[in-house]
């Protein structure tokens, strides 16, 4: 099962736009936001997870990783946005430490996402787990599998 969330266009772009989300770091407004998408989040993660979802994978850490309910398997993938809130934040880098330790699996769209979140979080993410985005599809064949995967975020 995939589970789409929908955003607002102008929250999206906000979102994926690292200037506009890292300026807005210190904004009430800008916090209010993520607040209201992550109280949107939230509640769409705990159904997923009752349905009978084996994993998250929450692109943002912030909202989309916030809103996973503890103790679900985690993935989180950064944009550069999310990246750059850490380097400009301490209230970021503070609700991001628990998070990045109890996920699972961390990736990153850059080098740089990925540097971010080991020298301000203290997780290392590898080169296996670099994916710039979008991600090059052909050769990757799809699987049947078992169970299910959340994505959360955009």
């Amino acid at each position: 099962m995939v589970q789409r969330i929908p955003v607002a266009a102008s929250l999206g772009r906000a979102l994926s736009d690292e200037q506009s989300f890292a300026a807005g770091r210190e904004s009430r407004l800008a916090w209010s936001v993520l607040a209201r998408l992550w109280r949107t989040l939230r509640p769409a993660a705990r159904r997923a997870v009752a349905a009978g979802a084996d994993v998250v994978h929450a692109h943002w850490w912030i909202p989309a990783g916030l809103a996973v309910p503890r103790g679900t398997p985690l993935v989180v993938t950064l944009q550069g946005s999310d990246a750059a809130l850490l380097k400009h934040s301490r209230i970021a880098r503070f609700l991001a430490r628990p998070l990045f330790r109890r996920a699972a699996v961390v990736t990153a769209t850059s080098r740089q996402a990925g540097e971010s979140v080991q020298n301000l979080a203290g997780r290392f993410v590898g080169s296996e787990h670099i994916h710039p985005m979008p991600m090059e599809s052909r050769g990757h064949p799809w699987t049947r599998g078992r169970g299910g995967v959340v994505l959360i975020g955009g």
